[in-house]
This record gives structure tokens, C-alpha cells and sequence, in this order.
């Protein structure tokens, strides 16, 4: 693996997937993936009185943690990114860490927009 390589900011399902893709389609970089929350990139389940109440057993894992070793993709989780240099082609995220990339996927997610 390069020093550069993909770097995916959101690791809600869309930045899991893209990161996932690129390492089963043989990609041979670095790849990361960053994500706000702490934890393993889970599936957003639908809101049910079963779920919330801890009566069903689903695991909402997109993958086991063994799949970021043994994939090479490596997650940065609980962190964000906060600042982003194009022409160094560097972020950097809110510990202090620089990260260098040479492919940049967005996946944040978005908001509704309530209209007034």
C-alpha cells in the first residue's frame, strides 16, 4: 500500500459501501474511512417498538470488525473531518491527524429540509 490512497469522510452506509467496493474491487491503496459516531459502521434499522426495546436480536453490524484487518481498510472511528487542503490533497481531523489522499468520497448523509 501507498502513503495515498481513498479517504471516506461518513461511514453511515453509503461511505461503508464505497469503501467496501473499492478493497473487493482489488483496490491496492491505502483506504479510509472516517466516521463521527463511535462504533462500527451500522445499518440504519427501522424504528420499531421490538428494536428499541432490545426484544429482537438483530445485529446491525455492516461487517464484523475482523472485516477492517482483514480487509485493509482502515476506519478511524468517533472522529470528523475538519479541515481540507485540495492543492496538498490533505484533511485533516479533529484529533490533529493529517490524512493524505489522492481520491476524496464525501458520504456525510444529509438533512431533510423542512420547509417553512
Amino acid at each position: 500500500m501507498t502513503d495515498k490512497g481513498a479517504l471516506i469522510i461518513g461511514a453511515g452506509q453509503g461511505g461503508f459501501q464505497a469503501a467496501a467496493s473499492l478493497v473487493s474491487g482489488g483496490y491496492d491503496k491505502r483506504a479510509v474511512l472516517v466516521g463521527e459516531e463511535p462504533g462500527l459502521p451500522y445499518q440504519r434499522p427501522p424504528l420499531s417498538k421490538s428494536y428499541l426495546t432490545a426484544e429482537a436480536e438483530e445485529d446491525v453490524d455492516l461487517r464484523p470488525a475482523a472485516f477492517y484487518d482483514e480487509s485493509g481498510v482502515e476506519y478511524r472511528e468517533g472522529r470528523r473531518g475538519e479541515e481540507l487542503d485540495l492543492d496538498t490533497r490533505t484533511a485533516r481531523l479533529d484529533d490533529g491527524a493529517a490524512i493524505s489522499f489522492e481520491t476524496l468520497v464525501f458520504a456525510t448523509g444529509a438533512r431533510p429540509r423542512i420547509p417553512p
